[in-house]
């Protein structure tokens, strides 16, 4: 009985280990055991930068704007523009470090992976990149605005009135 619980272990051991090492990681040449790794962790770490930072705006400038010093609604909205703004390029650099990602897995495994495969999934991640360029541009210009009115109001200003 305890060498058969003894090959069961071996088994879901084995299976486990399959799982979370994969082949073709194996398979790969050593540049692509080190870059894979560094991509993932590039792809986490932008992806989790852009989430904590627009949790942090949402959480802090509404605080600022309601509860802050005289100006300070004015001071908010700046704020969230320029803080917007470095999220967003977080968030960009998350989607192309995963595009990025898929490159580098498509290409990894050598003859493991057909030639068919290394290039359709390249098309692939090229044409995710085209259509997140193309709907990012149509996004910026249909929201661009014309002009910028800080409606900013000041203490100083009720006096000049």
């Amino acid at each position: 009985m305890l060498e058969l619980r003894h090959l069961e272990l071996d088994l879901y051991t084995t299976n486990a280990r399959s799982i979370a090492v994969k082949d073709y990681y194996k398979l790969a040449d050593q540049w692509f055991q080190h870059v894979y790794p560094v991509i993932c962790l590039l792809v986490v770490g932008y992806s989790l930068l852009a989430v904590v930072q627009f949790n942090l705006i949402a959480l802090m400038a509404p605080g600022l704007a309601l509860r802050g010093p005289d100006g300070s609604v004015h001071l908010a909205v700046e704020g969230l523009m320029i803080e917007y703004r470095a999220a967003t390029y977080w968030f960009a650099q998350s989607i192309f470090w995963t595009v990025m990602l898929l490159l580098v897995y498509a290409w990894s495994a050598g003859a493991y992976r057909p030639q068919y495969a290394k290039i359709s999934l390249t098309v692939v991640a090229g044409g995710a990149i085209l259509a997140i360029f193309v709907q990012t541009r149509s996004i910026a210009r249909q929201f661009a605005a014309s002009s910028v009115v800080s409606g900013a109001f000041y203490p100083h200003d009720a006096e000049m009135l």
